[in-house]
């Protein structure tokens, strides 16, 4: 999750990548997983 690393909200996201529900429906990831969680435990959600 590259968007996390940088920091971006969903919604800041949303506005570079209007695919970006789709990639994270993709990954099984709710939009709550990715505005609340740190990129490590969103990593940690894949191993």
């Amino acid at each position: 999750m590259v968007y996390k690393l940088y920091e971006l909200t969903y919604e800041e996201v949303k506005i570079v990548d209007s695919e970006f529900d789709k990639v994270l429906n993709s990954l099984n990831i709710t939009k709550h997983d990715y505005k609340n969680k740190k990129p490590k435990k969103i990593y940690k959600m894949f191993s």
